[in-house]
């Protein structure tokens, strides 16, 4: 596996994590509903993912 693909995965874990985290602090602050944990565990992913995201980028202009 080449370091490009390890960095992808090291993101994927980092953006999965974030969004359990958020959505289980979002459902501490909310009451406790099935919808709202779903909703609030994808909104964590989204985050997770955009952080991820430009982690990945910022990597990337430094190899450059």
């Amino acid at each position: 596996m080449n370091i490009k693909g390890q960095i992808t995965l090291r993101v994927l874990f980092w953006a999965i994590g974030l969004g359990f985290i958020g959505g289980i602090l979002q459902t501490k602050s909310a009451s406790i509903d099935q919808t709202e944990v779903i909703t609030g565990i994808q909104i964590g992913s989204v985050i997770g993912l955009m952080v991820g995201i430009a982690f990945q980028q910022a990597i990337n202009r430094k190899q450059k």
